[in-house]
């Protein structure tokens, strides 16, 4: 098998994995939960059948999925609005910036945006650090976002080819989210 063959292998099983969760999380006590695997579950078929926008959706879906999966963890942690407010904007400008990141700009520019995209992070970091309640769901989180870093940085210096960090991607995708939603719900 190819690499490319074995990329969508894995971004098909992600796509049956996320789809599953979201059947079952609609009929849970928090039936806005199922938003955040079916999200994922529209850019995944899209990156199955459209490998040519695979990184617009990738980014699409974190854009809308990941502000979620926040307000689940800072809501299960009684954080203010003001401050739930303040952290996923910041959310949105690390993941735009990201996206920006992987467009073909000259490596200063591509940098730029990746240091934006770190730097927002920094605060988000530390109130997910910091949340008192539901610190597994926290941390768990933080870890995520932290290697997706990774293998960006490891996608960019080359170490990883671009099939590859896409597995990763995909692989750390379905962790994040049904890991994620199994804290909430356990």
């Amino acid at each position: 098998m190819t690499s490319a063959e074995i990329l969508i292998a894995i971004q098909i099983v992600v796509f049956l994995t996320l789809f599953t969760t979201a059947g079952v999380f609609a009929f849970k006590p928090l039936p806005w939960l199922a938003l955040i695997p079916g999200i994922a579950v529209f850019a995944y078929w899209n990156m199955i059948h459209d490998k040519a926008k695979t990184e617009m959706y990738r980014y699409g879906d974190w854009f809308l999925t990941t502000p979620l999966m926040l307000l689940a963890v800072l809501q299960q942690n009684n954080v203010t609005n003001e401050y739930i407010h303040i952290v996923l904007v910041l959310n949105m400008i690390m993941v735009a910036a990201g996206f920006f990141a992987t467009k073909e700009y000259e490596k200063q520019t591509k940098a730029m945006w990746f240091l934006l995209a770190c730097l927002v992070f920094i605060p988000i970091a530390y109130v997910l650090y910091s949340l008192p309640i539901e610190k597994q769901a926290a941390i768990f989180l933080l870890g995520i976002y932290s290697i997706n870093h990774v293998i960006f940085i490891l996608k960019e210096t080359h170490i990883l080819k671009p099939d590859i960090a896409s597995m990763a991607y995909s692989a750390m995708d379905a962790v994040a989210k049904v890991g994620l939603l199994a804290q909430i719900h356990i």
